[in-house]
């Protein structure tokens, strides 16, 4: 019996044109970013999904909904799991502005130490946590169910690494776009990565690739 995983980073937004540090704060998405959602929606057209669960904040809840309003999934739910870091201090922030402004703390949080902590947010492996119980739940919750999932791009980079096994002091070396589309399958007590952030053609649009 396989649970499947369609797992779904949300539209660009504002803050990420900015590359501002958005985490467990919000901006509202931009009209490319509603379009992202929108294309992404009638692509999906035609495949049956049990569940839809969308990260509570704001930025994910309206790509959710986008989405839905081509696929009419019954089960619509919010899970605070699915957030994105907490990056604490940084919220709002640019890169350069949190180093000038926090230049020890953003030293730390640069090194790459997993461990790392923000003040007042998550280190990586506060978030891992946090992803490793939402993949640990989804198969018991929906066994043999396929399901969409909208999220953040710090979400969707743990996924990637707890499934390949990708240790989380490492750099990361694949991409991240708004609206990418990530497959999961769970059989045999383990989950694979069938497909990895798919993106839909936009017309003469930017696809950004951040995850601030």
């Amino acid at each position: 019996m396989q649970t499947e995983l369609y797992l779904v980073r949300h539209g660009e937004t504002l803050w990420n044109l900015e590359k501002r540090f958005q985490g467990q704060n919000d901006s509202p998405l931009t009209e490319n970013g509603r379009e992202q959602a929108r294309i992404l929606g009638k692509s999906l057209q035609g495949i049956s999904f049990d569940a839809l669960i969308t990260s509570d904040l704001g930025r994910a809840a309206e790509t959710a909904g986008l989405i839905n309003s081509f696929l009419n999934v019954p089960v619509f739910l919010t899970e605070p799991l699915l957030r994105e870091r907490n990056f604490g201090i940084f919220h709002g922030l640019k890169r350069e502005e949190a180093e000038k402004k926090y230049p020890r703390e953003a030293a730390m949080i640069w090194s790459g130490n997993a461990d790392a902590v923000v003040p007042g947010g998550e280190s990586r492996n506060q978030l891992r946590q946090r992803v490793l119980r939402f993949l640990d739940d989804l198969p018991v919750k929906y066994p043999g169910k396929r399901v969409l999932a909208i999220t953040h791009g710090g979400v969707v980079n743990t996924a990637i690494r707890l499934v390949l096994g990708i240790p989380f002091d490492a750099p990361r070396r694949f991409k991240l776009p708004n609206t990418g589309l990530s497959i999961f399958v769970y059989e045999k007590n383990e989950w694979f990565l069938r497909a990895m952030n798919i993106t839909c053609p936009l017309k003469d649009r930017q696809i950004y690739d951040d995850t601030v």
